[in-house]
Parts: C-alpha cells; sequence; structure tokens
C-alpha cells in the first residue's frame, strides 16, 4: 500500500492580514521590517483535523501578532473538497488543551492538561458534554499526547515518548499494547474502529492497525521539504483520503508558506486467490465457488472488477461471468457442471495498482 497524491496540494493556505497604515502602534515590530508586511505569523499548530458534519478542514493555531499581548489562538477552517480557505475565528485561551481530534462519532476529543480526555466544540476547546474520562486515577498514569478515542470499544489510542499505546478504559484501566515509532510524532489521525494514521516528524505517514497494533503501511509526503516545521494529519472520512499540513516557515515577504496536501491510500495487488468450491461438486448442478483479491498488507482489496471463463474445451456453463470484489476482497461465481469431463475455471483481475 501506498499514498498517492489525489489532486494537487494547495500551497499558501492561510491568507495572513497584511499591515496597512493607521493600524495603530505595533507591539511587535519585528513582524513589520521590510520586506514583511503582515501583523501576524504562525507560531505552532495546536491541532488538525476532519469536521464530518460540516465537511471543514479544521487547524488551530497559536499566532504571534504586532499588538499587545503579542499572541492570540485562532481557529483556521477549509472547504474538505478543494482546499479553499473559508475563513478564520478567535479561540479562548487553548493553553491546556491540545492534541484535538476526530473520533468515535464524529466528535472532536482533546487532552486537558495531562489527565482529562473529553470531547471539545469543533472551534473551542470547550467540553461539549458528550464524553469525559479522568486518567488521573489509573495505574500506572498514561501521559498520552495526540490522543484518539474510540468510544464503542472503550479504546483510547495515543503517543507516550517514542510508543503509540493503546489503553481500554471500559472496566478496570489497562494497556493493551504499545507499538514503536520510527520517528518522532507530528500528529495522529483516527479512521475507525481498527485503524488510525500517523504522520512523524520528518514526514514518514503510517496506517495503523491499532487494534492488532502493526503498521500495514508505510509511505512518505510527497517532496518532504527540508526547512518544514512539522507535519499533521487528518483523515477524511467521506473521501476516504489522508490530508497533510504541512508548516513551513514564512516566506521572506512574511506571507504564510503552509500548504495542505491531499493523499489517497491505494493498495499494491499481491494475488488473486484460486476458486474455491463452496457447495459439493456434483455432475449436473451448479456450483458456487469463492476467490479473493489480496493486497500486500493483507487487506483485501473492494469494488475490483473480477472476469471468469472456462478453459475450452468447456463441458459446463459458466452462469456468472464477471462480478466485483466486495468490502473484504471477497467474489463468487456460479457454474454449473456438465455431466462428463472436467472444466477449468480462470480468473482475472482488472485494478489500479498502486505500484
Amino acid at each position: 500500500m501506498s499514498l498517492w497524491q489525489a489532486q494537487p496540494p494547495v500551497p499558501n493556505c492561510i491568507p495572513y492580514t497584511p499591515y496597512t497604515p493607521g493600524m495603530g502602534t505595533t507591539y511587535n515590530p519585528q513582524l513589520l521590517i521590510p520586506p514583511r508586511h503582515f501583523v501576524e505569523t504562525i507560531n505552532y499548530f495546536n491541532s488538525f483535523f476532519y469536521l464530518p458534519g460540516s465537511d471543514y478542514l479544521v487547524a488551530w493555531a497559536s499566532t504571534i501578532i504586532t499588538a499587545w499581548p503579542s499572541w492570540a489562538y485562532v481557529c483556521f477552517y477549509w472547504d474538505a473538497n478543494t482546499g479553499n480557505y473559508l475563513g478564520r475565528s478567535p479561540i479562548i485561551d487553548f493553553a491546556y488543551i491540545s492534541s484535538a481530534a476526530t473520533g468515535s462519532y464524529g466528535l472532536i476529543y482533546a487532552r486537558q492538561v495531562v489527565w482529562l480526555i473529553l470531547s471539545v466544540l469543533w472551534n473551542q476547546p470547550v467540553a461539549d458534554g458528550n464524553f469525559q474520562v479522568d486518567i488521573s486515577t489509573w495505574s500506572p498514569n498514561p501521559e498520552l499526547n495526540n490522543i484518539l478515542v474510540n468510544q464503542d470499544d472503550k479504546a483510547i489510542i495515543g503517543v507516550q515518548d517514542w510508543f503509540l499505546e493503546v489503553w481500554g478504559y471500559g472496566g478496570t484501566p489497562q494497556k493493551l499494547g504499545a507499538l514503536r515509532l520510527p520517528d518522532s510524532l507530528g500528529y495522529l489521525a483516527f479512521q475507525d474502529r481498527q485503524y488510525c494514521w500517523i504522520i512523524t516528524h520528518g514526514g514518514l505517514v503510517l496506517k495503523c492497525n491499532y487494534a492488532k497494533l502493526r503498521y500495514e503501511m508505510v509511505s512518505s509526503v510527497q517532496n518532504p521539504s527540508a526547512d518544514a516545521i512539522n507535519y499533521l494529519v487528518a483523515y477524511d472520512t467521506f473521501r476516504s483520503r489522508v490530508v497533510v499540513l504541512r508548516q513551513r516557515p514564512d516566506a521572506a515577504d512574511g506571507s504564510c508558506q503552509c500548504q495542505l496536501e491531499f493523499y489517497r491510500p491505494i493498495s499494491v495487488v499481491t494475488g488473486l486467490t484460486d476458486p474455491v468450491p463452496v457447495s459439493p461438486l456434483r455432475a449436473g448442478s451448479t456450483v458456487h465457488f469463492d476467490a479473493a483479491l489480496i493486497g500486500d498488507a493483507g487487506e483485501g482489496l473492494p469494488y475490483a472488477p473480477i472476469t471468469a471463463q472456462l478453459a475450452t474445451p468447456a463441458h459446463g456453463q459458466l452462469l456468472s461471468p464477471a462480478a466485483p470484489t466486495t468490502l473484504n476482497g471477497a467474489v463468487a461465481f456460479d457454474y454449473f457442471a456438465g455431466t462428463a469431463g472436467e472444466d477449468t475455471l480462470q480468473l482475472s483481475a482488472d485494478v489500479e495498482d498502486g505500484s
């Protein structure tokens, strides 16, 4: 499995506010030293996630501004389909809230200080009352960063030091396992009850089966830049694609050089299994055959057209000569067995291979 760019990246994705005469006394004149001419710059991104209900991509950021007190917290949001910038809104102090990310039921979950995990509003680090877990009483105390929440299976996924950890909070809280990261963490994104996405500080992108604690893909952003400050990742559940926010230093004139990048995970096909009869092989009766199209991570590949034919000379009759694979990569064919002779059933797949 690898990542393909789903569409061109969106450069300079955050329009800074330009300085104009008459704005008054500035507290941070460094932002306006020519050729710079903007009253703000990104300090760091606190959070990045996909908002299903509004179909937004959302980032929370700390900015440095020219006016006292020289900092601000801002929520930026974009159209998730095109990456077009839609606007911003001020955020109240999020100094004690971090790593907001989409999780179960489309809620936004965040970590408050170290010990409290709760669901929050998408544009403010304020509890929405839908979820709260206090991990201060757990033993040992997990100091998790960039947490994800799977309410269906009562699991919390997060990173502690260099390890992705999975904790169960149903009943007695317990650590279910850990998986070492190949590089320092950039960000985490939730896909579903089984998978999450990881991006490292250096731009590696990993698909992780956190239910089985194994990596099923190791890829990278296109053209990693040496000057990248950090990478953040979100998962667009509507379009089944990965979105990366690349943070880069401002240009010489002070304009934003951060960009949005859109990737689609494409499986590398490793094989089509031999058709296996799942009903008795009797002359003069219909026989059902099953097969599966498999990717390099052992996953079944859905929606691929599979064609079947009988090698000549044929004695029976193929009742279903073509069918698409199902969600788990399986495909079924019906064959009517003749009263004499043997037949060979041949299958072929027409797929877009990501190799």
